[in-house]
């Protein structure tokens, strides 16, 4: 309904596995081939997916399988990647390693998806906790801005998610490093909650004054910066 009026991202989620926990690479990647064929043919802009629990060498081999889906060049295909999960690295086998760190996994996951040659890197915070605690919590402003930068330098967009509230500050620290988008739960923002847990209906107001937030933050110095850094490393990734 809204695909010719703003850019609509479908989330696939995990790759399929067997019962008892193999990965088949090749079911995995039709069934996900199918999902996204079916979502950008009704003119989704953007597919996501997970690769946890993955190792490396299975996900790269699982996002190659998948690179041919486009049939538009404003389509996109983007990965995330749970900062609060382990990721087994077994690309070098005689030094396979589990990345726990939170940085080390937003600079492995972009590694991964630039190696793979999709366009959109997600770092999700989500955990174990409800609500969650904001992804710009947990890894503070320098490491964010690490990792955007660093993406960027490769090309890729730039994507944060998990725990973002209005009024918190959150929306600013994420313009600040010049990510290109972030999240915003529905359950804690856009929609009402009762005290039963209950969602209620879109409170779309609250639109505004995300958007004031953003709009804000980029207006300032630090905001303008962060959007020059940006077009810096496009330039550097393009040669220019």
């Amino acid at each position: 309904c809204v695909g010719d009026l703003a850019p609509v991202t479908a989330y696939l989620g995990r790759p399929l596995c067997e019962h008892s926990g193999t990965f088949d690479l090749l079911k995995a990647s039709n069934l996900a081939s199918a999902a996204a064929t079916a979502f950008f043919a009704m003119g989704a802009a953007e597919i996501k997916l997970a690769i946890d629990p993955l190792t490396i060498t299975q996900a790269i081999a699982y996002l190659n399988r998948l690179m041919t889906l486009r049939a538009h060049p404003r389509q996109a295909l983007s990965v995330a990647f749970n900062l609060n999960r382990e990721y087994v690295d077994d690309r070098n086998p005689s030094q396979t390693k589990v990345v726990q760190k939170k940085l080390d996994i937003g600079l492995l996951g972009i590694d991964v998806v630039s190696s793979a040659g999709w366009d959109k890197i997600t770092w999700d915070g989500a955990g174990d906790v409800y609500p969650s605690v904001c992804v710009m919590d947990q890894i503070g402003y320098a490491e964010a801005l690490t990792l955007v930068h660093t993406a960027h330098e490769r090309g890729l967009l730039t994507y944060f998610s998990g725990g973002f509230v209005i009024g918190k500050g959150h929306i600013a620290a994420a313009a600040y490093t010049g990510v290109d988008g972030i999240g915003i739960g529905g359950a804690q923002v856009l929609r009402l909650i009762d005290k039963m847990g209950h969602e209620g209906p879109f409170t779309e107001e609250n639109l505004d004054k995300i958007n004031k937030e953003r709009d804000d933050a980029e207006a300032t110095v630090r905001g303008r910066a962060a959007r020059l850094l940006s077009c810096l490393d496009r330039l550097y990734f393009e040669g220019s």
